[in-house]
């Protein structure tokens, strides 16, 4: 059996999130964060044992996870959209409220696969600043470590998405297309609650650009009368079976 082990970590992103609620979630476009070195994501779970017929069963509820990043450096404008800071007039920055965002990135297998990943909820952490003095003639480098944490998101209850290349319909141009808005607003509970049973219905001349999950929309007009859901990234036609 082939040995495969992780040799590569690239594509840091963070995307701020603007909104979440019911029935969609939405977010900035993504913004690369470049020399990345390390990242860590560990699950937060609750788990139990139940026992039913003389056997014994363990389930297990994630709620989210503990995130943290390596990166040679954390400049000051991503400090500044990591940690929400405030900016005055003459270029002085202050502490502000750290915004929910995504947190995406590329880890890549001795075997050529590679795993596209967003933690789609962080919310990051003020780091610990620990410094040491550089001695003469010596070569003494440094990295800046940022800690956050995510939960689940309102719209579809979920805290992480991910690729991998040996999926059906991966290309090269899948990379920037998973690390972009688009992919991050997508709900993924689509197959069976959001938009398998649209809840409400809305009259239009002609479709908007985008819909909103759950709702029908009917193209009432003097050419035509069809009936559309959203699916996450365009208008699907109910037609009948």
């Amino acid at each position: 059996m082939e040995k495969v082990f992780t040799n590569g970590l690239d594509k840091f992103h963070f995307a701020k999130l603007t909104s979440d609620t019911e029935k969609a979630t939405t977010y900035d476009v993504p913004v690369p964060l470049p020399n990345a070195q390390q990242v860590s994501v560990t699950p937060k779970s609750n788990t139990g044992d139940i026992d039913t017929d003389n056997t014994t069963e363990t389930y297990e509820q994630v709620s989210g996870s503990d995130v943290s990043i390596q990166k040679s450096s954390l400049s000051s404008d991503e400090l500044t959209l990591l940690l929400g800071e405030k900016v005055t007039a003459d270029g002085i920055k202050t502490s502000g409220e750290a915004p929910y965002g995504a947190f995406g990135f590329r880890r890549s297998f001795s075997n050529g696969v590679q795993r596209l990943v967003w933690v789609l909820k962080t919310k990051f952490k003020q780091p610990t600043d620990t410094v040491n003095t550089k001695a003469a003639n010596s070569f003494n480098p440094q990295y800046d470590t940022i800690a956050g944490t995510s939960t689940r998101r309102i719209s579809d209850n979920e805290w992480k998405i991910y690729k991998d290349s040996t999926e059906n319909g991966f290309t090269a141009a899948e990379v920037s297309n998973f690390f972009s808005k688009a992919t991050l607003e997508k709900l993924y509970n689509v197959a069976t609650t959001v938009y398998g049973e649209p809840a409400s219905v809305t009259i239009v001349d002609v479709l908007p650009s985008e819909g909103m999950a759950g709702v029908i929309y009917v193209v009432d007009s003097a050419t035509e009368c069809t009936t559309h859901y959203w699916d996450g990234t365009k208008f699907i036609e109910n037609t009948p079976d």
